[in-house]
């Protein structure tokens, strides 16, 4: 049985994009989302670890830096490690496949002005990963 893992994320990014060159010379851009969650007093911000490769994650580093809003569509991965005390570790990482943003600043959907927008979609249901760890220079 098939399942389906798929999700759409809108917030700002909590930090900038950083970005590195695998062996087999494609690009690996991470960042982090920033979201909230709730309302008035109960209002939290939710913090997601992300992912890009390819041309999906070179177009990020250039053209969004910290703070920008930007929509994403993935899919999420649960990755596991063990811990320099040997315990074992685990989050939760967000795939992008696609992107979205306004074209600068702290436009959000909601802004009466807002500036044109710019996308990128990697042109496919496949996030193309490495295919091993050993193509992740970490």
């Amino acid at each position: 049985m098939a399942t389906i893992n798929t999700l759409t994320l809108t917030g700002r990014l909590a930090r900038d994009p950083e970005t590195q060159a695998l062996q087999n010379g494609d690009a690996l851009t991470r960042c982090a989302l920033a979201f909230d969650y709730g309302y008035g007093e109960r209002k939290t911000s939710n913090f997601i670890d992300v992912t890009l490769f390819g041309k999906t994650a070179e177009a990020l580093y250039k053209y969004v830096g910290k703070g920008d809003w930007v929509a994403m569509s993935g899919q999420i991965k649960q990755e596991t490690w063990e811990g320099k005390d040997g315990g074992k570790r685990s989050k939760i990482v967000f795939l992008v496949r696609d992107w979205h943003s306004p074209k600068q600043g702290n436009e959000t959907p909601s802004s009466s002005q807002q500036s044109p927008s710019r996308a990128y979609s990697g042109g496919g249901d496949e996030i193309n990963m490495p295919e091993s760890d050993d193509d992740v220079p970490f």
